[in-house]
């Protein structure tokens, strides 16, 4: 109402006032007119709901969004432990990591139907099942943590809650902050997946070095139940029947995105076998599961190149960025042949968080400006499944190449391949890059 009342003023001003137009188009008004006329314009956009989101997106709403995807993401990362459990009771290496990543699997498969049914039966009820159907795994967890064949099924059973989170948790931040400040905003949103990494690292690892393995299905059950608790009151935006649709599948038969695509797909393939098997190969060099060490030197820098050195990052080639992160990726992996200390963690940590924290946004919006605005949600999920589809694939080959040459064995093929990826960033991103 006091909008409406200011802009009638405006208006009624500029009739009153006015004196004619300059030759140039400028409009011309009676001496002290102007003052006015900027006190109404200082007042309205004062009051304008409009210009107090664009200049602050800090909202209840997206504090409420940051807290649930930060607790949501401990439950995932308490997960980054279990390899070793999963191990002792016999598990092949190909099984560690099929089950360590089946969510990308169900994800790549899953997320252009998800996106139709989340506005055909609602976001809020598609994440609510999403929470429901993780909580019974966890529970179920608990008393079949011994049993593979169980634990597979029920991991199986917990992927919709990480579908859910992927499809809309995502898509929620978009619409929470304004056009003009998304790149800044997701940076800062992202600290919330970042920081769950360390933090669920080391509870995993208190918890299977203390009171047992089965235990951490009890921590999975209580992150996820708090989770849950801030998205039973959060309003979930639920778009019409008639919401645009990206053409996903047609965009798959593009040659010119096949350089981004298998770019999106080896950095995707990189996390996953870090996040697989590291664990595993702690305990193998270091005789206990020492990971989060790890975890924080990666996140650490992760936020502070988000947070501080997106504009400076902005400006640099992208053929270059894109070659030299691979290049501390391929580093990352050949460093682990040195790991006979947990403190050497550290600078692995930081290679492989410099190069993973520059390349997903980087080719995230290589991938977006490849395409008109119309494509934009068409393009990111296309990026977001490549990326996915690495996750799946290379955790399940580099463990069948686990079982067969031994663990060391699955770092030097990944060194090699990311070390690969140099010549392509070089090459395929030239029409792209300066």
């Amino acid at each position: 109402m006091g909008v409406r009342v200011l802009q009638t003023l405006r208006h009624r001003l500029l009739r009153l006032c006015h004196h004619g137009t300059h030759p140039e188009g400028q409009l011309l008004l009676l001496p002290g007119c102007d003052r006015g006329l900027r006190a109404l314009n200082e007042g309205h956009r004062s009051t304008d709901p409009g210009a107090r989101v664009s200049r602050s997106y800090l909202t209840s709403a997206f504090l409420s969004l940051f807290v649930q995807n930060f607790l949501v993401f401990c439950a995932f990362s308490v997960f980054n432990v279990i390899p070793d459990h999963l191990a002792a009771l016999g598990a092949s290496k190909t099984y560690i990591g099929l089950f360590m990543n089946v969510n990308s699997l169900v994800l790549v498969l899953a997320v252009v139907p998800l996106s139709r049914w989340s506005d055909l039966i609602g976001r809020k009820r598609l994440m609510l099942a999403g929470y429901a159907t993780a909580l019974l795994s966890a529970a179920l967890s608990f008393f079949f943590a011994d049993d593979l064949v169980a634990l597979a099924l029920l991991r199986l059973l917990g992927t919709v809650l990480f579908c859910a989170v992927f499809t809309i948790q995502i898509t929620e931040a978009f619409g929470l902050i304004p056009r003009e400040r998304r790149m800044s905003g997701m940076a800062v949103f992202g600290v919330s997946g970042l920081a769950a990494n360390p933090v669920a690292s080391f509870i995993g690892e208190r918890l299977i070095e203390g009171p047992g393995p089965r235990w951490l299905f009890a921590a999975v059950f209580a992150l996820t139940l708090a989770a849950s608790l801030p998205a039973l009151a959060y309003r979930f935006h639920e778009p019409g029947g008639d919401a645009e649709r990206s053409p996903f599948l047609a965009l798959l038969g593009r040659k010119e995105l096949a350089p981004l695509i298998a770019l999106a797909f080896m950095l995707g393939g990189a996390f996953a076998v870090l996040t697989t098997f590291l664990a595993n190969l702690t305990r193998e060099r270091l005789g206990t599961v020492s990971i989060s060490i790890f975890f924080v030197s990666f996140s650490t820098v992760a936020v502070f190149i988000r947070l501080f050195l997106g504009t400076w990052i902005e400006r640099l080639s992208p053929r270059i960025l894109t070659a030299s992160c691979f290049a501390l990726i391929s580093a990352a992996f050949l460093m682990t042949f040195t790991l006979t200390d947990a403190a050497l963690l550290v600078p692995i940590g930081v290679l492989y968080g410099i190069g993973h924290s520059v390349l997903y946004p980087l080719l995230s919006t290589l991938f977006v400006n490849s395409g008109p605005d119309a494509e934009r949600l068409g393009l990111n999920n296309l990026y977001s499944a490549a990326n996915t589809l690495g996750n799946i694939v290379a955790a399940v080959a580099m463990g069948m190449i686990a079982d067969l040459f031994g663990l060391p064995s699955i770092f030097i093929v990944m060194a090699v391949l990311a070390a690969a990826m140099i010549p392509l960033g070089l090459t395929g991103l030239r029409r792209r890059g300066p």
